[in-house]
């Protein structure tokens, strides 16, 4: 009787997840085809938002792609992004209320793949614990002893780069 309980509740949070990618695509795709001239029209002077107005189009896809650019232009600088001075010093100057067009989906975004990334860890450790439960061969003993100091080595991979993000200067 639990089992089914946990079984219901494991596709309702893999129902969840999707409807979060969708919901953030279709934020995504309003703020493409309702604001984006605005926030085009706040970079003037940038060379990296007109070629890329010229280069991606008018189509739905290529419309977003120029929202993801404005938003990662509004965030953390890549190299590629400060070759263009201009595109800089105007992304500082963005107003706040287009901010939140291009920062939501992304933030939608990345709580729908925690999710998911915990899912699939439930599912991991679901399969873990039944497997460990039955009997099982030496060699099975050891691709299980690897399968998990892999997932430590990973987990612990990440929380170093978290950590080094945080006392990053600059």
């Amino acid at each position: 009787m639990i089992a089914s309980h946990l079984d219901l509740v494991y596709r309702i949070s893999w129902a969840v997840v999707l409807l979060l990618v969708f919901l953030s695509e279709a934020i995504l795709l309003f703020a493409a085809y309702f604001r984006l001239d605005q926030m085009e029209d706040h970079f003037i002077a940038s060379h990296l938002v007109s070629i890329n107005r010229k280069i991606v189009g008018n189509a739905p896809l290529g419309r977003m792609k120029r929202v993801k650019l404005i938003g990662a232009l509004t965030g953390r600088f890549t190299l590629s992004q400060m070759l263009d001075p201009y595109a800089f010093m105007e992304a500082e100057i963005f107003p706040e209320y287009l901010k939140k067009w291009v920062k939501v989906p992304g933030y939608i975004m990345r709580i729908a793949l925690v999710g998911a990334g915990l899912l699939v860890l439930w599912l991991g450790f679901e399969w873990l614990c039944t497997t460990v439960s039955k009997p099982i061969s030496d060699l099975k003993m050891l691709s299980i002893a690897i399968l998990i100091t892999c997932f430590v080595l990973s987990l612990l991979a990440v929380l170093v780069r978290v950590c080094i993000s945080f006392f990053q200067t600059g």
